[in-house]
């Protein structure tokens, strides 16, 4: 008895062009024979052609890959299938390369492609439009036991497992950064070459090493001359700059601070001269040298110093009082970017009280700030060091010391005054390491 599947078989065989005619007027008789059977049989017994096959909706999706598009692309793996359905009957179809994967009809509009070696391919689809569809096969090797082993053994992860060449790349994403190598060394295993292209997922915490410090470039200059006169038993000693300690009987003694000293002696008559030039610089004070854990993207600051009150009228005559902050305050924003690289805003900020910008409001003195400030944004290495400098405060401050009287004489009281002069230098440095 004739069945209808094997008939659909055949008609389907038949309309994929895979019983291509023979040349020659003989054979297109012989061919079309077996048709000319099957089309009596099937009116003798009163049936007609049966619908087209179509796939059952309830496979899962991703079995089935859908061709639209006149280029399309499909991925597979070794020894795995997949149906091509068009929405028009398919009446040709060709492989280039029958060794990577073949064909098989399953309905006039369905064609399972099956996976049988690695490689590249191309399948060629002719349809009822006249139009030629590519779908370009990549068929990888079979890595799916790697798979699921990490899928067992990491099931926090988020892998995915891709041949390349003689290897694998394993890119995804892992829960903590110790899987990393772990993974790789099971992936090794496997395949000789391991490309690992993990990340780490949630939240970065950075450790940020901060030093502040105030580098001095203070000189401090003194210019001082004291002399000593002696004119039998008559003397004139000058000693405002501390040079001269003792003196008497046509002699001197100095402290031992002079870097000059001269004396002319001519019979009873004597003078000595003692002179000193110096210049001192001075080194940097740490002002602030703390570490701070902070998340990646979260701000974080920290402050050195103090507040002060300030005085702020209200309505009737009412006073009520806000606290500004001074000292040392750094605020940072860490961003973690990947490939240990962190990107790192800073804004250093130190201010000291300065009487001299001070305000007196209803009898109050509120004083002002001298404020070193600066906001900029890098991207380094971890365990690399931004040092931002260039800060410089300057302040020159003079003292004059001198007789009295003697020393206020136009051009001849220099000879009995000194004037020091100290000019206070300094450049704030700051030193962070994420």
């Amino acid at each position: 008895m004739w069945k209808p599947t094997n008939m659909q078989s055949c008609r389907l065989g038949l309309s994929l062009g895979d019983l291509a005619p023979p040349a020659g007027p003989v054979r297109v008789l012989s061919w079309l024979a077996p048709l000319a059977v099957l089309f009596i049989v099937s009116v003798a017994r009163g049936q007609q052609a049966p619908p087209p096959v179509t796939v059952d909706p309830s496979q899962p999706p991703s079995l089935i890959y859908k061709v639209t598009n006149l280029q399309e692309r499909l991925e597979m793996t070794v020894n795995a299938s997949r149906r091509l359905e068009m929405d028009q009957k398919i009446p040709e179809a060709q492989v280039n390369n029958p060794e990577i994967c073949d064909l098989t009809p399953l309905a006039p509009n369905v064609i399972q492609v099956s996976a049988k070696s690695a490689g590249v391919t191309q399948i060629n689809l002719w349809g009822e439009d006249k139009k030629i569809y590519t779908v370009d096969v990549i068929v990888y090797r079979d890595v799916r036991e790697l798979e699921l082993l990490l899928q067992s053994q990491f099931p926090n992860t988020n892998l995915k497992v891709v041949p390349v060449g003689s290897g694998v790349m394993i890119s995804g994403y892992v829960d903590q950064p110790e899987h990393v190598s772990l993974i790789t060394r099971i992936a090794e295993e496997y395949y000789p070459k391991v490309i690992p292209a993990m990340t780490v997922s949630g939240v970065h915490q950075v450790l940020l090493h901060v030093q502040v410090m105030e580098v001095s470039r203070t000189k401090l200059r003194s210019l001082g001359f004291d002399f000593a006169k002696f004119t039998g038993s008559n003397f004139v000693v000058s000693g405002v700059s501390g040079l001269i300690s003792t003196y008497g009987a046509g002699s001197i003694a100095t402290s031992g601070d002079e870097t000059f000293s001269f004396g002319v002696v001519d019979g009873s008559n004597a003078f000595f001269g003692v002179l000193e030039a110096m210049r001192q610089d001075q080194l940097m004070k740490i002002l602030a040298e703390p570490t701070l854990v902070t998340v990646s993207g979260r701000p974080a600051f920290f402050q050195v110093g103090g507040e002060f009150p300030i005085l702020v009228p209200q309505s009737l005559g009412t006073v009520s009082i806000e606290y500004k902050k001074f000292g040392t305050q750094v605020d940072f924003v860490p961003i973690v970017l990947g490939n240990g690289r962190v990107r790192l805003e800073v804004r250093p900020r130190v201010s000291e009280i300065d009487n001299t910008r001070s305000v007196t409001l209803d009898s109050t003195t509120v004083p002002g700030l001298r404020t070193r400030e600066v906001d900029t944004g890098v991207e380094l290495d971890a365990g690399q060091t931004l040092a931002i400098a260039g800060l410089v405060q300057s302040r020159i401050e003079a003292e004059n010391k001198g007789l009295p009287w003697a020393s206020e004489v136009p051009y001849l009281g220099a000879l009995f005054r000194r004037v020091e002069h100290n000019i206070n230098e300094i450049e704030l440095l700051i030193l962070v390491t994420p």
